[in-house]
């Protein structure tokens, strides 16, 4: 997934995650449909990372 891309979802599954959205970072990550299984997993992990900082 190009750079862009990753920042884009990455930024938005942490703002509605730290919104109070309900749910697991996989389980927000899994309603954008468009993305195959390796994008999410990308994103994923990205955010995991993010967010134990």
């Amino acid at each position: 997934m190009p750079s862009w891309k990753l920042n884009i979802f990455k930024r938005a599954v942490i703002i509605r995650y730290e919104a109070g959205e309900e749910g697991t970072v996989e389980e927000l990550v899994a309603t954008y449909p468009k993305l195959t299984t390796g994008e999410q997993q990308e994103v994923i992990a990205v955010v995991n990372a993010e967010l134990s900082k």
